[in-house]
């Protein structure tokens, strides 16, 4: 059964956003503090119902990532990893389809080894079983295996614990030749099954296994209007399937709209989801979400990365700063701005967004965003309470006497 969702805004979303200077235009609003200044107060209570629904989008697959709507100039904007299946007329025997069917091979295995594990598979007792039977084989495998061959404890450990259930070497070895082999039918699949007088029961668990749908993803950017609730427009790009659940929020900078793909950068227009550049990535995409910064677009793709915001240029690269879902904040001290970011190595690093160079780098990491005020960066710590940080003039680095 397919499951779908879609934006959902209440009478308190719709209420809160109706005016441009309440716009929330990027990942946690205009400052990455989660703060509307100035906003519509929100309702203290409400009926048993809870608000009421003043409309709903268009429905898209549930099973994708996807990131935060953010919205600006009255319409509302959201990244969509957009899952597809499509159905397959061929049955492809990969060898991890093959792993599942307990399939191995025999041709590498010691024969010594071999013999003997059939030898005394053959020979355990029908009614061992539970942790009798895990204990019996663990003697067993300890016993016989020398230093080079405990790469088969695994298969071993299979074969003895399906006892006389366990598939015939002589069928499993005729699945040898069609390893990784694409049939181009169901029909050609059964055919072969025919031919080699595969049994009944393993012709069912391998058609069971074998996939008979290709699951697909391309990346959108879905642009909504608030009033109704209507699509505006739809951008739809090449894409890959994410694995996880969170995806890039878009961010709004004067009529463009900026947003990370599995594959590429992205930016298009605002009016009309009329792409103005793509560009591919060095490696794969990730959760995290566009900072502009004068004239370059920052993310973090894997590594940080600073494009072109006009062009979509890749200016400079830092491999120093890595993660896959923080986001950057911005930190404006005297005439130069930086970017700080939380990054894998429990670093929190200071990053000039001109050259790209690493400023200081202090205790931090993971995948919060810092939130700034001034020249107070507060994130969060693997310790229980969050850590404020007074950032340093560039050239030094933060110790945790700084703290």
């Amino acid at each position: 059964m397919k499951i779908f969702r879609s934006i959902i805004v209440t009478c308190l979303l719709f209420t809160a956003c109706a005016a441009q200077a309440n716009d929330f235009p990027q990942w946690r609003g205009h400052n990455r503090a989660g703060v509307i200044k100035d906003s519509v107060p929100i309702a203290e209570s409400w009926t048993s119902r809870g608000p009421g629904m003043s409309w709903e989008s268009e429905i898209f697959p549930q099973k994708c990532g996807y990131g935060s709507p953010v919205i600006a100039d009255g319409q509302a904007f959201l990244y969509i990893n957009w899952r597809s299946q499509t159905e397959v007329p061929y049955r492809r025997l990969s060898k991890e389809i093959l792993r599942r069917l307990r399939w191995f091979n025999q041709g590498e295995m010691p024969a010594a080894l071999l013999a003997a594990m059939e030898k005394a598979r053959e020979k355990l007792p029908p009614n061992l079983l539970g942790r009798a039977l895990e204990d019996r084989i663990d003697a067993w495998i300890e016993k016989n295996l020398g230093k080079n061959d405990k790469r088969w404890k695994s298969v071993i450990s299979r074969r003895l614990k399906a006892g006389p259930d366990a598939v015939p070497l002589d069928v499993l070895k005729k699945f040898d030749a069609v390893e990784d082999h694409e049939f181009p039918t169901q029909k050609s699949l059964e055919a072969w099954f025919e031919k080699n007088d595969i049994p009944e029961k393993m012709r069912q668990r391998t058609l069971r296994a074998i996939p008979t749908t290709l699951n697909a993803a391309r990346d959108v950017l879905l642009c909504v209007n608030l009033d109704n609730g209507k699509t505006a427009w739809k951008y739809s790009a090449a894409g890959q399937l994410e694995d996880r659940t969170g995806s890039s929020t878009p961010c709004v900078h004067q009529g463009r709209v900026y947003f990370l793909g599995t594959t590429h950068a992205h930016c298009v227009d605002q009016e009309n989801g009329k792409p103005l550049w793509t560009t591919e990535l060095p490696n794969e995409g990730g959760a995290s979400s566009f900072l502009v910064a004068g004239e370059k677009a920052i993310v973090v793709a894997r590594h940080l990365l600073a494009f072109d915001r006009e062009t979509g240029a890749i200016l400079w690269q830092q491999t120093g700063v890595r993660s896959r879902d923080s986001s950057p904040a911005i930190w404006t001290h005297g005439k130069k701005s930086y970017a700080l970011i939380n990054g894998d190595g429990k670093r929190f690093s200071c990053v000039d967004t001109q050259t790209g160079e690493i400023v200081w780098t202090a205790k931090g990491g993971g995948v919060s965003t810092p939130v700034i005020a001034g020249d107070t960066a507060v994130l969060p710590d693997r310790s229980p309470a969050p850590v404020e940080y007074r950032p340093q003039e560039p050239g030094r680095r933060v110790s945790d006497r700084d703290q």
